[in-house]
């Protein structure tokens, strides 16, 4: 795709961002492609903050805004699977309005609202309520719906909620990795302990976490 926007006079730049905890990974994306690797780490958990979604794409304006409609999730309408035609175009066309629009005036990515990572139950904190609702959902089929915009675990803002243990999906591993980390002296949810932005979700929680 790089070279075809180049043929038509478009310069871009691409960076992909590996979750934390696929350190092991690296190379496969490294020595395949062209394109920046972004490992991303706790301390800048920047797959959290942009919403957490596995083969999301964020369009940038040049000046580092993000365009309009610039987000486009792999669970969204639009289709952005690069080995078809169809989304091989709609990512190409995103790409190509984001450049018409000339630079933009800031960095800020898509706006959310501050979570605690497994915060399930929308207390802000987390405990067991948390891993018991996610496994109510998984497995009792409650109607209620998920706190994230969508209600349901493939939207991104749910997935990155309530995916603890970074693996790109909700289900029965993230009432466990909480449960071990309540009280079993496990790991802490991938996304952290503290409050953070995520996309789609509502603010339910102070800053300092």
């Amino acid at each position: 795709m790089r070279r075809d926007l180049e043929t038509g006079g478009y310069s871009v730049n691409v960076v992909a961002i590996n979750i934390i905890g696929a350190e092991s990974t690296q190379s496969q994306l490294s020595t395949r492609a062209s394109f920046d690797l972004l490992q991303d780490v706790a301390t800048a958990n920047v797959w959290q903050l942009m919403g957490g979604g596995k083969d999301d794409f964020f369009i940038y304006r040049q000046g580092g805004a993000l365009a309009p409609g610039g987000y486009l999730s792999v669970v969204g309408p639009v289709d952005t699977n690069l080995s078809t035609a169809e989304g091989y175009q709609n990512v190409f066309d995103a790409i190509v309005a984001a450049h018409d629009l000339g630079p933009g005036t800031n960095c800020a990515g898509p706006a959310g609202g501050l979570q605690l990572p497994g915060d399930a139950s929308q207390d802000s904190k987390l405990d067991l309520t948390d891993a018991v609702s996610v496994l109510n959902h998984l497995f009792l089929g409650v109607a209620e719906p998920l706190p994230c915009e969508g209600g349901t675990f493939e939207d991104a803002g749910n997935r990155a909620l309530l995916d603890v243990n970074g693996d790109g999906k909700v289900d029965l591993s993230d009432p466990v990795h909480t449960l071990n980390y309540l009280f079993a002296g496990g790991g802490p949810p991938s996304g952290g302990t503290s409050c953070s932005p995520i996309v789609g979700c509502p603010e339910v929680c102070a800053a300092e976490g």
